[in-house]
């Protein structure tokens, strides 16, 4: 995937691998960067999606519940998965 203004980032757990989650602010997106082959991938967010994301600041992940928090800037919300 193509970044655009990336601005939070955090670590977790993607399929039961070591992750790093990226908010990208610029394209309403969040992408995941796989720690075991470096593979980044879109996540949520963006055209087409059914989550709808706007301006994304900041991820955190909960390692007890495996749920990724992301501040949704200009929806005033924060969403969890």
């Amino acid at each position: 995937i193509q970044l655009s203004a990336p601005r939070g980032l955090c670590n977790g757990s993607f399929h039961g691998q070591p992750a790093l989650f990226i908010a990208d602010s610029g394209s309403s997106t969040i992408g995941v960067v796989s720690l075991k082959d470096g593979c980044v991938t879109h996540l949520i967010g963006g055209t087409g999606d059914d989550i709808h994301l706007q301006y994304p600041t900041g991820v955190a992940f909960h390692y007890p519940t495996l749920q990724l928090y992301i501040a949704d800037t200009f929806n005033n919300e924060l969403k969890c998965l």
